[in-house]
């Protein structure tokens, strides 16, 4: 874990940091931007503020491993299909399977 720390430039003790960094790797390789993975809801949340939030509220969620969001109407799509049912291009939607490695983008 000190080769991350050090990447960071936080310190060990430092979990918020070491979280913010993992959020922003997790959104560069791992978020299919314009994107739904339609299909497969096991939930739907409201006034929810970004994908990150999103993400967070999948984790949570027993049997949740997906999510697709739409920012403009700020709503959360929970799913407990990697990819939905029915996964395809559609603009202004955001897609993430929850367990990519935010590292390689790869599934782990």
């Amino acid at each position: 874990s000190s080769g991350i720390n050090a990447e960071y430039g936080g310190p060990a003790n430092n979990i918020q940091s070491v979280n913010l960094a993992c959020l922003a790797s997790f959104d560069e390789d791992c978020i299919e931007r314009d994107y739904d993975f339609a299909g497969a809801d096991i939930a739907i949340k409201e006034d929810v503020s970004s994908i990150y939030k999103c993400v967070e509220l999948c984790e949570h969620m027993t049997g949740c491993v997906a999510v697709s969001y739409i920012p403009s109407d700020n709503v959360c799509y929970l799913k407990n299909k990697r990819r939905g049912n029915y996964p395809h291009p559609q603009k202004g939607v955001i897609s993430a399977y929850i367990f990519c490695n935010p590292l390689t983008g790869n599934v782990s």
